[in-house]
């Protein structure tokens, strides 16, 4: 008994001949690509979020939205994060000297947790103006519901 040797009937588009598919199908490849655009404008907005700092609360105007602002983050510890990502000062002031270069009206949006030292606001504030910045706000959160802060201790005031 002798095998039959299946051909496809796939027209391959060489003058009528019968053969196998020599191209890519695209579909599952344009799809993928589609599911992945989709998964970063969705899961983009969500990484945004840098340090966990609970704002000070208090009553302010809105901040202009047609300036270019650059955002700096102090929590709790003192550690300090521009734009989301962690800096030491001696970066960030570099980074905000990098930006007035381009930009000499950039401003900072500096975000204190209510429980920061006044002595690290200082420091993060000083380094602001030596990197050439002159608009400065101090964002708080007007509806937040009032947080009771503790007394510092004698241990904290040393640390830095």
């Amino acid at each position: 008994m002798a095998r039959r040797r299946r051909r496809s009937l796939v027209n391959t588009g060489l003058g009528g001949e019968t053969g196998t598919i020599s191209e890519v199908n695209m579909t599952p490849l344009v799809d993928l690509s589609f599911l992945l655009l989709i998964t970063f404008i969705i899961t983009i907005p969500l990484m945004e979020q840098g340090l966990s700092v609970r704002l000070p609360r208090a009553q302010a105007d809105p901040l202009p939205k047609d300036v270019q602002t650059r955002r700096i983050e102090i929590d709790r510890t003192g550690a300090v994060s521009l734009d989301g990502a962690p800096a030491t000062l001696d970066l960030l002031e570099q980074m905000l000297r990098d930006s007035v270069a381009q930009t000499p009206s950039v401003g900072v949006e500096l975000r204190g947790d209510q429980t920061l030292l006044y002595a690290r606001l200082c420091e993060v504030l000083e380094r602001v103006r030596k990197g050439g910045v002159t608009r400065v706000a101090l964002v708080t959160a007007s509806n937040a519901p009032v947080v009771p802060v503790p007394a510092p201790s004698e241990e904290r005031e040393e640390v830095r």
